[in-house]
């Protein structure tokens, strides 16, 4: 960027001069525009003469995913070096002929060389309204008062275009992105289109949503650090990372999957896995099942959402299928004490809890980190069979299905599990208190004195 106090003159009453001719003057409007929109595929939409549909440039704004066309208002060279205005029926004209662009715009902006116009703006403020309301694009009309505005943020390229005078000869244009901080964005705005895949409306996650869920009180920020021109450091990215449930190593670094899984130890006890979930005070829970998967095994793992935004996926799995050993049963056995005790009615303010099928592979990608869990463990879908396992109800598993067999046979093999549980807890504390936190056991059998109640 260059430094203020390398500027030299000003010239017809404002910072910067105009380009000398139309198609310096659509150049210019092509080379800031992909700063502007954030997108190196910014282009001029044919050569002079052909027929345009009302636009001169074109491109998609990253942040938004909007189709942007401008026209950049043509005259001939001489009334183009006056800055002459245009007419409201110029600038209704090139509308029309912008309805005529394909794909359609979202979109539209009319840039002149001529002074801000207050009749025009407001023309084009109720033009956009009616098309928004037809569901058309929007429509913009910016004088040269506008364009310098933003000039004044990109005085390389001003210079450049030969717009502003500079105390060396020698200095040129300098890139607002280091590398490092370009990936990063990059790999922050791929995660916010695959979070917002197949979102619609007021679904979709947008930057000033974001920023307000990240905790920053400008959107800007989350905006330059997207466009990779802002100087984070680790601290601010690891709680980025944090806020949106990504995973820091591959933001920071590019390692690993975007979204974050929890990379906790193997083989965590039930009661320690309740804790930690409830320690998140989740909005909602969700089992998620195998429904196919290698050598006829359906294994569960559990997905918790932590907030609009922030899923967090545990990655050990659980045995929810007959193939099982000795190892095995006992952790079917577990899994169905974990849930019953999520799902007790007299948990305090109880989470909402749902099931989920999936085939192997979105099984394992949701796994991996490599799919945004809230595009697909929707609220609008339930799949029953964590109840008929947590109830042990094999009349509830409806369904001659490879996974509805398996099912109602791992159910027969926790009911076996649980008959062993209660006959050993009739010895052995540890087995009572196993039965009790699951909420299999109302009352302990026998008290320290011999008396109790007969066992259920």
């Amino acid at each position: 960027m260059i430094e203020p106090s390398l500027y030299l003159g000003l010239h017809r009453g404002g910072t910067f001069n105009r380009p000398r001719d139309w198609a310096a003057f659509e150049r210019l409007t092509r080379d800031l525009f992909i700063r502007l929109l954030d997108n190196d595929h910014v282009d001029l939409n044919g050569r002079t003469g052909q027929p345009q549909a009302g636009v001169d440039v074109h491109g998609v704004e990253r942040s938004t995913r909007k189709l942007v066309g401008i026209q950049c208002k043509g005259r001939a060279d001489a009334h183009f070096a006056r800055g002459a205005g245009l007419t409201a029926d110029e600038v209704r004209a090139e509308v029309e002929r912008a309805r005529e662009f394909t794909p359609p715009l979202d979109r539209f902006l009319i840039l002149t060389t001529g002074p801000n116009d207050v009749g025009l703006k407001k023309l084009a403020r109720e033009l956009s309204a009616a098309h928004v309301a037809e569901g058309l694009f929007e429509i913009e009309f910016h004088g040269w008062d506008w364009i310098e505005g933003h000039l004044s943020d990109h005085v390389d390229l001003a210079a450049g275009y030969g717009l502003i005078a500079v105390a060396h000869p020698e200095i040129a244009p300098v890139s607002r992105r280091s590398r490092i901080a370009a990936e990063i964005g990059d790999r922050l705005d791929q995660a916010i289109a695959m979070m917002n895949a197949d979102r619609e409306g007021d679904d979709v996650f947008t930057l000033p949503g974001l920023a307000r869920h990240v905790g920053h009180k400008d959107w800007r920020r989350l905006e330059q650090i997207v466009r990779g021109t802002a100087d984070a450091d680790e601290d601010e990215l690891l709680g980025l990372a944090d806020r949106l449930a990504l995973n820091p190593g591959w933001l920071i670094e590019g390692k690993g999957a975007p979204f974050c899984v929890d990379l906790g130890g193997h083989h965590r006890r039930v009661e320690e896995l309740y804790e930690e979930i409830v320690a998140m005070e989740p909005e909602r829970i969700t089992f998620v099942r195998q429904r196919e998967g290698g050598h006829g095994h359906h294994d569960a793992f559990i997905a918790v959402e932590r907030d609009s935004v922030r899923w967090h996926i545990y990655r050990d799995t659980h045995p929810a299928c007959d193939r099982v050993g000795g190892g095995g049963s006992h952790d079917l056995f577990e899994l169905c004490r974990l849930i019953r005790r999520l799902d007790h009615d007299d948990f305090e303010n109880r989470v909402p809890c749902f099931g989920r099928h999936f085939d192997a592979p979105l099984f394992e990608q949701l796994l991996e980190g490599e799919v945004y869990p809230g595009n697909t463990l929707d609220i609008y879908r339930n799949d029953d069979w964590w109840q008929a396992f947590s109830a042990l109800r094999i009349d509830w598993v409806r369904g001659d299905e490879t996974h509805d067999k398996a099912l109602r046979n791992a159910i027969v093999i926790v009911k076996h599990q649980l008959a062993r549980a209660r006959a050993s807890a009739k010895t052995h504390d540890h087995w009572y208190s196993k039965l009790a936190w699951g909420q299999f056991l109302p009352v302990k059998p026998k008290d320290a004195d011999g008396d109790g109640e007969p066992w259920p």
